[in-house]
């Protein structure tokens, strides 16, 4: 008698466990590993959530576009403003995230003509620890850069818009 009451004991443990921890996002692979902006990338894992809209991806600092989902697999889009970093999925269901080993290679076709001239962007005082990321949300990213000397942080937003930088 006691050994049963054990084991339903046990049991009974077992299952409210199961249903309170749940399975963090693992990103065993993705591919294809490098492409342009638009490409359709595949990502494997688990823990993932069956709704696309329940999933977050980052291409480093952008988020992507889901066009499919279930607990095994992503197909997503790279966005424009991916940058070089592990993709980052975040299952908004667990609100739990991962990270993948390796990072997303953007890459970039150099038109004809070349390349427009330098365009100078960053204030005249030092800047360091700059960062890429995309603070508002809005699909572009912008840049974070401390000032050691003045102490301040630099937001500079990237208001810009297709084939100009304002």
């Amino acid at each position: 008698m006691k050994s049963t009451i054990s084991f339903i004991s046990l049991a009974l443990i077992t299952a409210v466990a199961g249903n309170i921890y749940a399975q963090a996002p693992k990103i065993v692979s993705f591919s294809p590993v490098s492409g342009p902006v638009g490409t359709q990338v595949t990502i494997k894992g688990s823990g993932f959530s069956t709704t696309a809209d329940s999933n977050v991806v980052y291409f480093g600092a952008t988020r992507a576009a889901i066009k499919t989902a279930n607990t095994s697999q992503l197909v997503v889009t790279v966005p424009e403003g991916a940058t070089y970093k592990p993709l980052f999925v975040i299952n908004k269901i667990t609100k739990l995230s991962g990270t993948s080993s390796l990072a997303f290679n953007t890459s970039f076709s150099v038109p004809a003509d070349g390349v427009a001239p330098k365009v100078r962007f960053l204030p005249d005082t030092a800047a360091l620890d700059v960062q890429i990321i995309d603070i508002d949300g809005d699909g572009k990213t912008d840049i974070l850069a401390t000032n050691a000397n003045l102490r301040t942080l630099m937001v500079l937003r990237n208001k810009s818009e297709k084939g100009t930088i304002d």
